[in-house]
């Protein structure tokens, strides 16, 4: 009875599907959130408002950013690069009730979960009207 135990144990963890670390959102949920869609929020530290759009080419436009670029790591983390910067800066998302928050990423390794926005609306479509082209 033990060994049957354990191995049901050991089968359900290995062949279940991988969960994201810490509650984070998958990849596949990240895309499906955000591609065509317009997302309004709050930082949590400048106390600013701001706005951004991510089309299906992986094209963005920010409020406070302008023009870049975006993509969805492997792991989930939502990567955003702003034309002219050489740094691109990718966030976990967690949802949190009704919003959805987004969390700094250290490398390829969460270390701090410092909660840095909040999606406060998601909107389909590109509703702010925002430029995709210079």
């Amino acid at each position: 009875m033990k060994k049957i135990f354990t191995v049901t144990v050991l089968s359900s963890i290995l062949f279940s599907p991988i969960v994201s670390a810490g509650g984070y959102m998958s990849a596949d949920e990240v895309k499906a959130l955000v591609t065509g869609k317009t997302t309004i929020g709050h930082h949590a530290f400048k106390d600013s408002d701001g706005a951004g759009y991510f089309d299906a080419s992986g094209k963005t436009y920010g409020k406070n950013r302008g023009l870049g670029t975006w993509r969805v790591k492997s792991d989930g983390a939502h990567c955003i690069k702003n034309d002219g910067s050489k740094k691109e800066r990718c966030r976990y998302i967690k949802k949190d009730g009704d919003v959805y928050k987004r969390y700094v990423v250290k490398g390829d390794v969460m270390k701090s979960h410092k909660h840095v926005w909040t999606w406060t609306k998601i909107e389909d479509g590109n509703t702010q009207n925002f430029p995709l082209e210079n």
